[in-house]
């Protein structure tokens, strides 16, 4: 059995998968696709390559900065291409390295654009509907645009009955209201929160895009329960909100952006509001991957990008059959929310609730948590599987120095 690590360009974080030595590159790449259906519309899309450089294994890290740089497809035209019928035990052997990865390029059209979309930027002049649909007319050029097919067997976001209650509401307010305990229920599934933030004007102006009388205030992100900072109900349209239904309001963690999904909602999707969520991702993601979620009364679509370029929009209906899963799969797709998780589950702890983040190093993430047993806060520091021995050795470091007597001990409260 192989378990490989691989990287998609145009996702955030890489990705594991384990299968049979004997089995064929279509068969895995039948396996990246089905953990990946926001971003893979297609395995004959999928290209698998074998990410080595100068027989160096290559890592997410370098990966990114390639695309950063713009020099992805020059690598990638250095390395043969994995065959499809080819045996994955001809390029891996009986014991492959433990960081092996692999990458596959997707609609060139838009990795082209990556290269060239710093000295593009956006006019002054261009307005959120024009804007819109350029953007859409690039990502139809380069089939970046996809339709969910549904399937009648698997559960739908909300029901035909909640629909047609959606298509009686007039007011945006009224909708967000209602749709909002949809989402913090299939949120609840990976122990993510749906935030309410319009009233809050935590996103700045400036660049890379133009300062404007934009409103850049979106909706709402979705994001960890402990990742974000809480503010007041704001007092407006509160009969919109049913009182039994606990709202959350706030902004994001400025330090944990990397790991937020934008929403943005609409009464009907039009050109300006996908130009405004460009925006959006543009200001909030100017120098790496981003996420958002852009619905109306009847739909929504999931967009990704990188830097100043839309990478992928996939389009569905509350009321198709999977459009929960596709849903779920999409916003949860964030590689240190699963590792926090797991880490809570094991340790018996969970996490803070608003402003959990205490902070970021070279080899890991530290997190405020809550013992169950006793209600003592800790500090939980997590640290990628690569990153073992640095933990054990700021453990080492950190036991040494409480023995010399030297250090001082404060307890939360």
């Amino acid at each position: 059995m192989l378990k490989l690590i691989y990287h998609i360009v145009g996702a955030r974080e890489p990705c594991a998968v384990k299968i049979d030595a004997n089995q064929l590159v279509a068969d895995l790449k039948n396996k990246i696709k089905e953990q990946n259906p926001t971003l893979v519309p297609s395995v004959m899309d999928l290209h698998l390559y074998q990410s080595l450089k100068d027989a160096t294994w290559l890592s997410a890290e370098d990966l990114d900065q390639m695309i950063s740089d713009g020099v992805m497809d020059a690598y990638l035209a250095t390395i043969p291409r994995m065959e499809p019928t080819d045996d994955l035990a001809y390029y891996f052997g009986p014991n492959p390295p433990p960081r092996t990865k692999h990458v596959f390029r997707r609609h060139e059209e838009a990795m082209q654009a990556i290269a060239a979309a710093d000295m593009r930027g956006i006019p002054d002049t261009c307005s959120d509907a024009g804007l819109g649909r350029k953007t859409l007319e690039e990502l139809e050029q380069g089939k970046a645009i996809a339709n969910f097919v549904p399937n009648v067997e698997a559960p739908a976001f909300w029901s035909q009955a909640d629909q047609a209650h959606a298509n009686g509401i007039l007011v945006e307010k009224a909708f967000v209201a209602f749709i909002t305990p949809f989402f913090d229920a299939v949120l609840a599934n990976c122990d993510m929160v749906f935030v309410n933030s319009d009233q809050v004007a935590w996103m700045h102006q400036g660049p890379p895009l133009p300062r404007s009388s934009t409103n850049l205030k979106p909706i709402g992100f979705a994001t960890y329960c402990g990742m974000y900072h809480a503010t007041a109900a704001p007092m407006d349209h509160v009969h919109y909100r049913p009182s039994e239904h606990a709202f959350q309001f706030g902004e994001p963690e400025k330090k944990w952006m990397g790991y937020v999904v934008l929403f943005e909602s609409k009464l009907r999707i039009t050109d300006a509001a996908f130009g405004q969520v460009v925006k959006y991702l543009l200001r909030l993601f100017p120098t790496g991957f981003g996420s958002a979620v852009l619905f109306d009364l009847r739909s929504f679509w999931l967009i990704t990008s990188f830097k100043t370029v839309i990478l992928h929009v996939k389009k569905a209906n509350w009321v198709d059959g999977g459009s929960k899963a596709l849903f779920e799969s999409f916003v949860s797709d964030q590689t240190w929310m699963h590792r926090l998780r797991t880490a809570c589950l094991a340790l018996g702890v969970d996490v803070m609730e608003s402003g959990a983040f205490l902070g970021r190093g070279a080899h890991g993430r530290v997190f405020k948590v809550e013992r169950k047993a006793d209600k003592k806060v800790l500090a939980l520091k997590l640290v990628d599987s690569s990153s073992t021995s640095d933990l054990y050795r700021e453990e080492l470091a950190l036991t040494n120095a409480e023995l010399t007597g030297l250090t001082a001990h404060v307890e939360h409260g």
